[in-house]
């Protein structure tokens, strides 16, 4: 959280991500998370996460990795 899409180094985004030109809040790692391919049309990412308990447990993990 807190940085922009696409800007880790190890990963191979693509250009959907790269262009979406997104920072990654809680709010917008929530919404991406709902589904990918609505938020960013193009995006590599396929798995949606529907379960809001599921969607808050990956996003209070994430808020933790800072």
């Amino acid at each position: 959280m807190g940085r922009k899409s696409a800007s880790a180094r190890a990963f191979n985004y693509s250009a959907a991500l790269k262009a979406s030109g997104l920072t990654w809040t809680r709010a917008n790692l929530d919404r991406f998370l709902q589904g990918p391919a609505r938020m960013v049309p193009g995006t590599r990412m396929a798995v949606a996460l529907t379960d809001n308990a599921q969607r808050a447990a990956v996003l209070t993990y994430l808020a933790a990795q800072k």
